[in-house]
C-alpha cells in the first residue's frame, strides 16, 4: 500500500511552520513541516511530497527558490506555494512567472493559502485519475473543481493572518 500524499512545509519561524502544519492537518490534508531545505534534503528516504509550501528567504542555507531548482535538476520537480514577508524577491524568481504567481506576502489569509494548496492536489489528483481511469471526479465530493474540506470550517478565525509576527 502506497503512503497517502503529503504536503511539505519549509519555514525557518517555528510557530508558523507549526501553525501551517495544523491548518493543513486541520482541513484534511497531510502534512510535513521542515525548518530548512537541508533538513528536508537530510529526511530518511520516502516518499517525496506531492506539492510544497516553502519560505523564500529561510535564513541560512538555500532559500525556498533555490531548493525548487534543486528539485527540479533531480527531476523531482513539485508545485510549490512559496510564502515570504520581504519586499525583495531572489532575481531568477522575479523572473519565473509561476513562482511569482504563486507567491503570498506575509501575512496572508488560510483561506487564500488551502484554494491554493487543494488546487494543487486537485490537479494532481485529476491526472492520476486520468492516468489510471479511476472513479469520476463527481463521485469524490467535488465542488467547484476543488476537494471538499473534511476538517475544520473554511470560516473559522483560528487561522485568519499567517505569517504575523507578534
Amino acid at each position: 500500500m502506497s503512503e497517502q500524499p503529503w504536503v511539505l512545509v519549509i519555514d525557518d519561524d517555528e510557530s508558523l511552520r507549526a501553525a501551517l502544519v495544523l491548518l493543513l492537518r486541520s482541513a484534511g490534508i497531510q502534512a510535513r513541516g521542515f525548518g530548512s531545505a537541508e533538513e528536508f534534503l537530510g529526511r530518511p528516504d520516502g516518499p517525496d511530497p506531492t506539492c510544497a509550501v516553502l519560505d523564500v528567504h529561510l535564513g541560512t542555507g538555500l532559500t525556498g527558490y533555490e531548493l525548487k531548482e534543486q528539485l527540479e535538476s533531480e527531476g523531482r520537480a513539485l508545485p510549490i506555494v512559496f510564502t515570504t514577508a520581504h519586499s525583495e524577491l531572489p532575481i531568477r524568481m522575479s523572473r519565473d512567472a509561476d513562482a511569482m504567481a504563486n507567491c503570498l506576502r506575509k501575512p496572508f489569509g488560510k483561506d487564500e493559502l488551502l484554494t491554493r494548496v487543494r488546487r494543487f492536489l486537485g490537479a494532481i489528483l485529476i491526472t492520476a485519475m486520468v492516468a489510471t481511469s479511476a472513479a469520476p471526479v463527481g463521485a469524490l465530493g467535488w465542488s467547484r473543481g476543488l476537494p471538499v474540506s473534511r476538517g475544520a470550517s473554511k470560516n473559522s478565525p483560528a487561522f485568519a493572518g499567517f505569517g504575523t509576527k507578534a
